[in-house]
């Protein structure tokens, strides 16, 4: 309060007594802040997350719970607001994921996430459409929370790993499986937390850009788990996230411990789809600028090391996420899904990737402009 509205309340009542206490701030405030990320994967989730057949969500119809003023409208089910029909509070359908397919003995499907972690992934990357600001590293938790969801309908096993000048595992894997259902959401819930920044999640290892050394971390972790387990690979989907241009030639030419010489890229891709993305300060950037001109020349550089006709059009993508509506983000929410879900044949996607292209015998080395 005020000296002048101290000085108002004592000339209309002279009895008032001012005291002074001390304030006990140790309990905190209790504050719902808003999580951007977390309502943009609410909204979108359902609509990204593919089945066995495109046209049918994988979510089943499991009852209804009520509906709150704080839940979003799209949610309310007309039916129980109708005047002299339906008695009591409004109701919303509640919904859970299909347990799709039976794991193959033996054999298991893994996902690889292995995100750029330098300092320029703390820059702001645009923002949502409500105006919440957006960095590098709050669209890579957002495109691996989809990515774990996919995993989950797909029993896929994962990991997430982190790199820079150094690589770490930021998500211990592989994980998840018939074995661990419960993994998927965890892993989910940890990355849409409300954080004060990304690092909580994701460490700064410095200003390099070098994803080979996540590639390499993810290949021996998947080894050991194989060892460990007795299980084969079924399939393998590894996605690569950089805001950043890296060395071709260091995908290529860095071997796998083990594998008789293999390459990075070639180690993983003889398992499935190899995705490289890169993320850009803006969607021309993405689209013309350069990060579409390092895209493709990866491609051009893919399809000299592997002696194709073709550019790998599907293994490498640029994006900028500068979104004025929510179409732009569920159209790149949806790619980072039907990439996982390359995982299963029997799911359809759009992607075209080279899943398990071979090295030519004599191949012209790729370059680096």
């Amino acid at each position: 309060m005020s000296q002048i509205d101290d000085a108002a309340q004592y000339k209309n009542n002279p009895f008032i007594f001012f005291g002074q206490t001390d304030f006990d701030g140790t309990e905190g405030l209790d504050i719902d802040l808003p999580n951007p990320l977390r309502a943009i994967y609410e909204r979108l989730v359902e609509f990204c997350l593919l089945s066995k057949s495109r046209d049918k969500s994988p979510y089943s119809m499991k009852g209804k719970a009520a509906w709150t003023p704080f839940d979003p409208i799209s949610q309310l089910d007309p039916a129980s607001i109708v005047p002299g029909i339906i008695e009591g509070m409004p109701t919303k359908p509640r919904k859970r994921r299909e347990i799709i397919g039976e794991p193959e003995p033996g054999l298991a499907t893994f996902l690889n996430i292995i995100v750029d972690s330098s300092g320029s992934m703390d820059a702001e990357y645009g923002h949502t459409p409500d105006g919440y600001p957006l960095t590098g590293l709050d669209l890579a938790r957002f495109a691996a929370a989809l990515m774990v969801g996919q995993a989950q309908i797909n029993d896929d096993r994962f990991a997430i790993y982190a790199f820079a000048t150094s690589a770490t595992t930021v998500w211990d894997g592989p994980a998840g499986g018939p074995d661990e259902p419960e993994v998927y959401e965890e892993c989910v819930e940890w990355l849409l937390g409300l954080y004060s920044s990304g690092r909580e999640l994701f460490p700064n290892l410095g200003g390099g850009t070098n994803p080979q050394l996540g590639m390499q971390i993810a290949a021996t972790e998947m080894q050991d788990f194989m060892t460990q387990t007795d299980l084969g690979v079924k399939s393998c989907v590894t996605v690569v996230i950089s805001d950043g241009n890296f060395s071709e030639s260091s995908v290529f030419n860095t071997p796998i411990e083990g594998s008789g010489g293999l390459g990075c890229d070639e180690w993983f891709r003889q398992y499935g789809p190899v995705f490289y993305i890169y993320i850009s300060q803006s969607i021309d950037d993405s689209l013309e600028g350069t990060f579409s001109g390092n895209a493709a020349s990866l491609r051009k550089a893919l399809q000299r090391y592997y002696g194709l006709e073709d550019e790998c059009d599907g293994c490498i993508y640029s994006f900028g996420i500068n979104a004025s509506s929510y179409q732009q983000i569920e159209a790149v929410g949806g790619t980072f899904s039907e990439m996982v879900a390359m995982n299963d044949p029997n799911i359809e996607t759009n992607l075209g990737c080279c899943r398990n292209v071979t090295k030519d015998a004599t191949p012209p080395p790729p370059t680096t402009p």
